[in-house]
């Protein structure tokens, strides 16, 4: 048997999807965790506001970036996620809403690598957050 003695990692990555209606900023992100300005685990909201923010780019940007052959955005919405996210995802665009993707990586700080390894979903009238779907 061998055992390792130097680096090892085990990191991870997931994606995710957010829809804005409204506002994004730490308050919308609190409002949106249902967490209270005052709560102890505000400091936590404000840290995903933080790690979303910092990683976002709106999708039809990331989809150019990615797609070298001209596929078209539908296509690639349907290549990327699952059906009803992708139709979700259609329909708020039609809507004039702003669809963002990004990134969350465990190689990062406490609050990203922790979100990074949990699947959520949350959504209130102003935003929507989907990191089920782990696609990159």
């Amino acid at each position: 048997m061998k055992i390792r003695a130097d680096f090892v990692t085990n990191s991870s990555s997931t994606s995710f999807v957010l829809i804005r209606k409204g506002d994004f900023d730490e308050a919308s992100v609190l409002d949106l965790l249902g967490i209270p300005a005052d709560s102890p685990l505000a400091e936590l909201g404000r840290g995903l506001f933080n790690v979303l923010n910092r990683s976002v780019m709106p999708a039809r940007e990331y989809h150019l970036i990615q797609t070298r052959d001209n596929e078209p955005f539908a296509k690639w919405l349907a290549t990327q996620f699952s059906e009803p996210l992708a139709e979700r995802v259609a329909r708020a665009e039609a809507a004039g809403h702003q669809v963002l993707v990004g990134s969350l990586s465990s190689d990062e700080d406490e609050t990203e690598s922790f979100l990074c390894c949990e699947c959520f979903e949350a959504e209130n009238d102003s935003l929507y957050l989907n990191a089920l779907e782990c696609v990159w």
